[in-house]
């Protein structure tokens, strides 16, 4: 694998990383503040993360018998099960954030 491969690689993984990053505190701050615009920025930059990241791709097979691809691919893989584990996570938080939206809509409209 060519050098100039190898960095495009590490930059994919930097920016995905960031906007996993940022999720995260999105995220923490949604469900702090119950936040339903910071939880929807979060849903909207994780998916975002899934358009660049390819998570499904990651997991077939390797093409060559390149070490330096084998260890990207094992970058990737790792990067793909921390997205899912983001998009799990995004998911409760709005269920949670909707839920909360949702019973104190109800308790102002029974009084």
């Amino acid at each position: 694998m060519a050098g100039l491969a190898e960095a495009a690689f590490f930059f994919e993984l930097l920016i995905i990383g960031g906007i996993v990053l940022i999720a995260a505190g999105l995220l923490a701050l949604s469900l702090w503040k119950r936040s339903l615009v910071a939880v929807v920025i979060a849903c909207v930059l994780i998916l975002v993360a899934g358009i660049l990241l390819q998570p499904w791709a990651v997991f077939s097979p390797p093409t060559t018998d390149d070490p330096d691809e084998a260890d990207w691919l094992v970058r990737f893989r790792i990067a793909s099960v921390i997205w899912a584990l983001f998009v799990g996570a995004s998911a409760a938080c709005l269920a949670r954030v909707l839920r909360h939206r949702r019973l104190k809509r109800n308790a102002q409209n029974a009084v």
